[in-house]
This record gives C-alpha cells, structure tokens and sequence, in this order.
C-alpha cells in the first residue's frame, strides 16, 4: 500500500499536468503557424502572388491598391504598405510562450516581448521586400503597434527583413489625445505622395477601416472587395487573433476568458450536424 502511495501521486501529478497542457485555446493555432508544411506554404503563396502583381502594378499607371489614393497619382513614385505583426514579422514564439506559462496576452508580456526585438521574418517575406527594394518601390510598415515602441519595432525590421528601412517609414498609432487603431489615415499619409501598388496584412482592417461590426457583416463586406484579393491585397494568414477574433464577442475585452469562449460557441454553425449528437 505504502509504495501505491507514490505511485498514484504521480499519476494525479501527470493527469493534471496533462489537462493544462491541452487546455490553452490557441495551442492548435500556434502549432499549425509553427509546425505545419500548409502554413509555410501559405507564406510562400501569398509572397509569391505579391510578387508576380508588384511587377503588373509597377506597368499599370492606373493601378493603385489604397481605397484612400485620390487625385492624379498616375506619375507619383510607388510604394507598398504592409502590416508588420503576423504579416511580415512572425510573433509566435511569444504565444508558444504563453501556452507554456498557462497565460494570455497582456500589455506587459506584450511589452517586453516588443522590447526584446525577438519577432521574425515570415517565410517569403525577406526576399518579396528585397525585391520590392531592388525595383524602386518603397516599402512603408503601418503596424498598430504602440508609438512607444516604434523604434524598436524599426530595429527588428531591419535586423530580420529590411536592412534598408528608415524608422521614418514605419508607422504605428497615431496618437491624437489617444491612440487610434485605425489605418485609414496612415494609408491617406502614404497615398498622398505614392502610388500604392499593393497592401499587405493579416486582418481585414489591414485594407479598408471596417470600425467594430459583426462577424457577419465583416463577412458581407469581403465578398464586396471580392476582386480585391490576391490581386491588390495580398492576405497573410491568422487564426491566433484580429478583428475576427473580437468581433465574436463585440470588441468586449472586459469580459473573462470563460465569457469570451462561451460567445465563440455561440456562433459556431452545426446546421445539418445535429444528428450527429444522436450517434456518440
């Protein structure tokens, strides 16, 4: 009996330890980023399409990927904006970390994480840049990153993707009173002297200012830019967070993570899978 003592300890030991390690919700998401042959090949695919229109886009005068470019822009210099955070620069060793520590985002790991210049080059993106460079298109980063840290932000571009950024060209969040996460003006900014060939990014709002709408209308809004994609906006995949993500539970940040999970159920789609309860 004294030695089935140790014995069941270790055994309640590992079942909880092995309960934690399958709990975090974005364990899956983090692994496929990390680990999948479909992520990294979804990196090169998306790169690759970029790369194949900024040659078509650079020949067209009438081209331009900003909803924001007015005017005759026919003649200005070209330039392409990109998103940083999951579209160039890769963060997931941050959120493999937290699904190690049994945590979720907070501005101080965030912080810290944006402080250490740790985030890599996504798989594509160092070599569509240089390109991009080599052709005499200017590259401007519009990230929502905080202001605070945009100079280290500036650093890690340069030391894991573009050496030849100036920290002139990346722009975080303007801060008028507050911050303000809309890209709407920072893209106007960048029209207003280029012609901006292409958009890059990992979230809708990356393209065009959607504000706080559901799911579902963000949904109708895509299928409206439908000629968009893949031609003028290049799309880099993300299912850790975004808008998407928010958008499942009204922007509401205040609410638990418990609050937040039960609204994500809430929309799940089972229409024509019910009976499937009846077969377990």
């Amino acid at each position: 009996m004294k030695r089935l003592v140790p014995l069941l300890l270790a055994f309640l030991i590992v079942g909880c330890d092995s309960d934690s390690l399958h709990s975090h919700p974005k364990l899956d998401s983090v692994l496929w980023m990390q680990t999948s042959a479909e992520y990294l090949a979804s990196t090169y695919q998306s790169f690759n399409i970029a790369q194949a229109n900024l040659e078509k886009a650079l020949n067209d005068k009438s081209w331009s990927a900003a909803l924001e470019q007015t005017g005759d822009y026919k003649n200005l210099p070209p330039a392409i904006i990109a998103d940083v955070d999951e579209t160039v620069l890769s963060n997931s060793a941050y959120q493999a970390q937290l699904i190690k520590m049994d945590a979720h985002f907070s501005r101080a790991t965030w912080g810290a994480w944006m402080r250490a210049m740790k985030a890599t080059a996504l798989a594509g993106a160092q070599s569509f840049i240089s390109d991009a460079r080599r052709m005499g298109v200017k590259v401007f980063y519009v990230t929502n990153r905080d202001q605070k840290f945009c100079q280290e932000t500036a650093e890690n571009i340069r030391k894991v993707l573009d050496p030849a950024v100036q920290d002139k060209e990346v722009y975080c969040q303007i801060k008028n009173g507050k911050a303000s996460a809309d890209k709407k003006m920072r893209r106007a900014q960048v029209a207003k002297n280029h012609r901006v060939l292409l958009l890059l990014g990992d979230d809708y709002n990356d393209f065009v200012s959607l504000g706080r709408i559901s799911a579902e209308q963000r949904v109708q809004k895509a299928n409206a830019y439908q000629a968009y994609w893949g031609e003028k906006w290049i799309l880099l995949s993300n299912p850790l967070y975004g808008h998407w993500e928010r958008s499942l539970y009204d922007y509401d940040m205040s609410l638990s993570q418990e609050d937040q999970l039960q609204a994500k159920h809430r929309h799940l789609r089972t229409r024509g899978a019910e009976f499937l309860e009846d077969v377990q």
